[in-house]
This record gives structure tokens, C-alpha cells and sequence, in this order.
């Protein structure tokens, strides 16, 4: 009995790890992370909050993977275990947004996208994103915004999310959400205010323009400034400005001179960076209003993201004399879907867990082609193979490879009965039809035999006819061919005739690759020895709205057919 009971009690224990392995991940986990602050969010399925965790860090701002990893590290095993869904939104520095027109981009594919990141970016590898945003007519290229992250700053952020990463669905900006989902007719504002800096955004939804501005003040410099005044630390600083606000700017700004708020400490204190961060504000706004003609805000929209400062709003509001909306706890649990997803421009491979590279595909991160196998999938038919081999030939060994040899064996049959009942009949009707056509150039050649050959050979056979025709780009149309003969050193010219694309962009390289066609041709090049752009002009009718164009190929002899 004493060594039953040691086996059974490991056995029980054994049981109930794989139970708790078993755990359904139903829960996303939201992480939302800047320069000094980060907060966990788990989201059950009815979308209510089953957990959340926040960690703060103001002695080193740009560490934000060792700031992720003290929140992770705080999260309970069990929630851990539950989330099946991560989405990262990260407001940083390095990410760049820009709209279309501005960056005057008109094709949106993965490679010029990536080309142009780097660009702004400096020449550093880029992940990117593209959201459509603003109306769009039929005569204009679509409206989109863009933003770019370097691959080492999303790299380094999926490496601290550690095994949850693989399940990473989004990762974008935060500040820029809930006005990218407005697509009204009037201009946004919306201001988020982090630690060491702050983020203006300016949108309009009608015009699909976007300005985003990272300006350099934030609640950790104006906590520096208060504690350098009156010769404090930074944290007692910070504690002081979140408990009550310091002063009252009023009305007028800046204030008289020998005003009494113009004499107290927090006013010299704060009023500097207040002054250039409302500044700053003013000159974005006149640049998105009177350069991109994009309209003015009727309000601003505040969010607190650093730590908290006690009347910011209502300083904003009187130095900038605009409505200031503060939404100091903003709403987490709102977002439904997520704009500019950074994740869908990664290259591949670039995340790494273990020995396992995976590809983001379909929303979701995926083994990359080639490499190994996901551990929880079912084994490849290459370790079936060789697992069958090491064991004797039975019918349970031979039952993984029964249905792979089934369809094997019906695609043969399929095979060898296409080529009996339809790909013979056909080989035998073509022998016969060249041999016919063999027996008819033999006959025509004996005819020929004493015929005494031409000085030249004629210039415009159907053949010649044909391969003009097919060496005419798909998008040119064919409207009139003219043999044409001139005194003098001109000779014989062929005059091209035909119709480009309407609005084309392009039309000039259809009729490059036309005349490059027409030059390299083995068939024509022995007929004309030289080919020329004539130009360009209106259609035939009034009407038409089609440009036409003319090239002109100089027959070979300078004489007619």
C-alpha cells in the first residue's frame, strides 16, 4: 500500500496540469503602451473587463519593453492562460502617419509602400499599414492614410509579449482611433499627452486629409519645471501638480504685465511649456486650415495619458480659446475594430518564437511555408512515413497512407483516360493536318522551282499584317494602316494609325513599348528600317474624348511592293 499511494497521488496531479492546460483562450487582452505608462486590459467574452494591470515608469521613458514586461509579469497565470487575443496599441515617437496626398502616393502595393517607409523613416527596414479614409470620386485616386513603425521597435515589443505574441492580431497607433472612425464633414482635434511628449492629430473625413504632430512637452516636463522652481523631486513634483490646479490664466493671454499670476512660482514655472505646446497647437492648426485647406476645428479633444496634472484643460482652453473636451479615463472596451494595423506590412518571418518564424496571413500569425511545424498541429506525412517505417508492416500502420494513395491512383486513372479518349484523337488529327501541309509546300516549291525570284520580297503580307497587330499593347486600339509613297529620299513609309486609353497616365510608355515591340520583331525588322513617334492628337470626331496617335515606319528599299 505505501507504494500505491505515492504512484496514484502523481497520477492525480498529472491529470489536473493537463487539465488546466486545456483552458479555453477566450479572453483578448488589450495593451495599451507609451513612453511612461502601460496598461493590461482583459476582455472577457461579453466584452466585460476580467482584468486589468498598470505600471508607470518615469526614470527611464524610452524603455517601453522593460515597461511592458513588469505589466506582464503581473498578470495573474490563470487570465494568462485565457487570452486567445492580443491587441497592442502603442503611441510612440517613431511612428509616422501621413495621408496620400500628402506624401503623394497614388499606388498602395506592399513594395512602393515599404520603399517610401524607409525613405521617411531614414533608410531603417519599416513595417507598414494603409487605412481608406475620405471620400473618393470616380475621376480621383482613392484616399488612404499611411503609417510606418521601424521593424526593430515592433520587433522589440513582440519579444517582450513573449508567448502571447503569437496570438498579436493588431498593433497600431491609439491616439489616432477614435478620429480615424469619424468621417464627418466637419475637421477633429484630438490631443493626447503623454509623459515626455504629446501627440496632436487633425483629421477631416470628407477631405481624407491627416496631420500628426509629436510635440515635445508632456506631464513629465512640466512636473521637471515645477520641481526645478521650487527645488523639489520630480515624483513630489508630479503629486503636487495632480492634487489641485496652481493658477487660473483667465480670459486674457498672456497676461498684462504686473499681473499678480505673473508672480507666482507655478506660473513661471509652467507658463514657458504651457506657452510653446499652445504655440504649437495654433501653428498645426493654421497649416492644416489655410495649407491644406482642410478647415479648423470647432474643438479640441484632450486625453491624459501621463500622469495627471490638475487644470490642464482649462489652461489649454483660455490660451488657445477653444472648447476643450477632457477625456482623462478614456474608454478601453469601446474599440470594435482597430485602424492601421502595423502587423499587415511586416516582412516575413520577422516574428521569432523559439526556433519558429511565423507569418501574419489572414489576421492572424501562422508558421512561416518551409519551416517547422506548429508543435499543437498534427504531424506532416513525412514523420508519418518515417514513424510507419520503424515499426512491422501491419494494416494499422498502412491506414494513415490509404487515403493519399487512393486519390494518387484516381488521378492516374484520370490521366491515362484524357489522354486515350480526348489528347490522342487530337495528336492523330494534327500528324495528319501536317502532313497535308507538307505535301501542299512541296508541291507549291516544284511550281516555283523555275521561277525567277523577285528583286524584293513584298512588304505588307497578312503575315506582316498580323504581327503588327500583335505587337500593339492590349490597351491601343488599331484604327487605320496606309502604305504610303513619296518622292525623293523618303520613299516608301507605313503610316500606323490608332487610339489610346481615356486619361491615361501611362499612354506614352504604351507607345514606347509599341515601337520596341516593332523594332525587335524578327518578322518586321526585315521590312522597316526604321520606326518613328509621329505624336499625338485628337480623335476623328468632335465628340470623342479618345486621343490618337501616329507612327510612322520607313519601308526597307525605299521602294513599294
Amino acid at each position: 500500500m505505501s507504494l500505491e499511494l505515492p504512484r496514484r497521488a502523481f497520477w492525480k496531479r498529472k491529470k489536473q496540469s493537463d487539465v488546466s492546460q486545456d483552458v479555453e483562450r477566450d479572453c483578448t487582452l488589450r495593451v495599451f503602451l507609451n513612453d511612461t505608462r502601460c496598461e493590461l486590459v482583459v476582455l472577457g467574452k461579453d466584452n466585460a473587463i476580467a482584468g486589468r494591470v498598470e505600471r508607470s515608469a518615469s526614470d527611464d521613458p524610452l524603455d517601453t519593453k522593460s515597461l511592458l514586461q513588469t505589466a506582464l509579469d503581473a498578470l495573474t497565470p490563470e487570465l494568462e492562460r485565457r487570452v486567445g487575443n492580443v491587441e497592442v496599441f502603442l503611441d510612440d515617437p517613431e511612428i509616422s502617419v501621413v495621408d496620400s496626398r500628402q506624401a503623394k502616393l497614388s499606388h498602395f502595393e506592399g513594395r512602393s509602400l515599404a520603399e517610401f517607409g524607409k525613405y521617411q523613416l531614414g533608410g531603417k527596414p519599416v513595417c507598414f499599414a494603409s487605412h481608406r479614409f475620405g471620400e473618393t470620386s470616380n475621376q480621383e485616386t482613392e484616399k488612404r492614410i499611411v503609417a510606418y513603425i521601424s521593424e526593430d521597435k515592433l520587433a522589440a515589443i513582440l519579444f517582450a509579449l513573449g508567448k502571447l505574441a503569437r496570438f498579436t492580431t493588431f498593433f497600431g497607433p491609439w491616439s489616432l482611433q477614435e478620429i480615424l472612425h469619424d468621417e464627418g464633414d466637419d475637421a477633429k482635434a484630438h490631443l493626447s499627452v503623454h509623459g515626455h511628449y504629446s501627440t496632436l492629430s487633425l483629421a477631416n473625413g470628407s477631405a481624407g486629409a491627416v496631420a500628426v504632430r509629436h510635440l515635445p512637452v508632456g506631464t513629465a516636463t512640466l512636473a521637471a519645471a515645477y520641481a526645478q522652481v521650487y527645488g523639489i523631486e520630480n515624483h513630489e513634483a508630479s503629486a503636487a501638480l495632480g492634487a489641485r490646479a496652481r493658477f487660473a490664466i483667465g480670459s486674457e493671454f498672456p497676461p498684462p504685465a504686473g499681473a499678480p499670476v505673473t508672480s507666482t512660482g507655478s506660473y513661471m514655472a509652467l507658463a514657458p511649456a504651457l506657452n510653446r505646446l499652445s504655440g504649437e497647437i495654433a501653428a498645426t492648426a493654421d497649416y492644416f486650415e489655410f495649407q491644406r485647406l482642410a478647415g479648423r476645428a470647432p474643438a479640441l479633444q484632450l486625453s491624459m495619458l501621463g500622469s495627471k496634472v490638475a487644470g490642464f484643460a482649462n489652461w489649454l482652453g483660455d490660451m488657445l480659446q477653444v472648447d476643450v473636451t477632457s477625456t482623462d479615463k478614456a474608454e478601453r472596451t469601446g474599440i470594435l475594430s482597430p485602424a492601421l494595423n502595423l502587423l499587415e506590412g511586416m516582412r516575413t518571418g520577422l516574428l521569432k518564437i523559439g526556433n519558429q518564424h511565423f507569418d501574419f496571413v489572414g489576421g492572424r500569425f501562422v508558421p512561416s511555408a518551409g519551416a517547422a511545424g506548429d508543435p499543437n498541429g498534427e504531424a506532416g506525412m513525412a514523420s508519418k512515413w518515417k514513424s510507419a517505417s520503424s515499426k512491422p508492416v501491419t494494416m494499422e500502420t498502412l491506414k494513415p497512407f490509404a487515403v493519399p494513395a487512393a486519390a494518387a491512383a484516381m488521378a492516374l486513372m484520370f490521366l491515362v483516360g484524357g489522354y486515350s479518349f480526348v489528347i490522342s484523337p487530337i495528336d492523330q488529327a494534327n500528324a495528319i493536318s501536317a502532313n497535308l501541309y507538307g505535301s501542299m509546300l512541296s508541291r507549291l516549291n516544284q511550281g516555283k522551282a523555275n521561277i525567277v525570284p523577285a528583286a524584293s520580297e513584298p512588304v505588307l503580307w497578312s503575315r506582316d499584317m498580323i504581327s503588327v497587330g500583335a505587337a500593339m499593347p492590349y490597351d491601343m486600339k488599331l484604327k487605320r494602316l496606309a502604305l504610303l509613297t513619296s518622292p525623293g529620299a523618303a520613299g516608301t513609309t507605313l503610316e500606323i494609325s490608332g487610339t489610346l486609353p481615356r486619361d491615361g497616365k501611362d499612354n506614352l510608355q504604351l507607345i514606347g513599348r509599341f515601337i520596341t515591340r516593332l523594332t525587335k520583331s524578327a518578322a518586321l525588322r526585315r521590312r522597316f528600317s526604321e520606326v518613328t513617334f509621329a505624336g499625338t492628337g485628337q480623335g476623328d470626331s468632335k465628340d470623342e474624348d479618345q486621343s490618337a496617335f501616329k507612327i510612322v515606319a520607313k519601308v526597307a528599299g525605299g521602294t513599294a511592293p
